[in-house]
């Protein structure tokens, strides 16, 4: 990989001191030095510069795999990780919906535990909440819940692709509610 000297940057090191710098000498793929380019430029005379023009550069970030609008959102929404038993469910969901002023109730975090093991469906939803529209997202963000309200909203128990789609699941009463990425129940 050689030797690289990165000059005219914004090099933001997230240290204790908020320290930024100008310059950075990288050998091998790996930061060596941060300075100011005339304290850099003459001990590593000899490597390849590469101008960042002002760009910004960032220590590395290690990607946990987490869902960032998700996991964003699970701020403003109700947030369900955590949540163990259906009857701490109905409570949070209750009291979420009395005290936020808005049409739907959103949230995400839940896991089928509450739901004795297995997934909810729109019947759950609608014996703790029935007068307002709710989407709740599990988890993993690959499968979702809507009460008979959210369904009827959305017109889409009357929408022939969503009724036809593996991802949409069905009983003998027509859409459950749960909707689930390339329609697959392991459970």
């Amino acid at each position: 990989m050689g030797k690289t000297l990165y000059i005219n940057g914004v090099i933001r090191t997230m240290d204790d001191k908020n320290s930024v710098y100008d310059s950075m000498f990288v050998r091998d793929g790996r930061i060596e030095d941060l300075g100011d380019y005339d304290s850099l430029k003459e001990k590593y005379y000899d490597a390849e510069i590469v101008d960042l023009q002002g760009r910004l550069v960032l220590p590395g970030f290690t990607e946990s795999h987490i869902h960032v609008i998700e996991a964003a959102r699970s701020i403003v929404d109700l947030n369900l990780k955590g949540i163990e038993t259906f009857e701490e469910f109905k409570n949070v969901l209750i009291s979420f919906s009395k005290s936020k002023d808005t049409e739907w109730v959103i949230g995400s975090g839940w896991d089928e535990g509450i739901f004795g093991g297995r997934m909810p469906n729109r019947y759950d939803i609608d014996r703790v909440i029935n007068d307002k529209p709710v989407c709740l997202v599990r988890q993993d963000g690959h499968s979702m819940v809507l009460n008979s309200k959210a369904l009827k909203l959305l017109g889409l128990n009357e929408d022939e692709n969503i009724r036809i789609s593996k991802n949409a699941i069905k009983d003998d009463e027509g859409l459950t509610g749960l909707f689930m990425k390339n329609g697959f129940l392991k459970y």
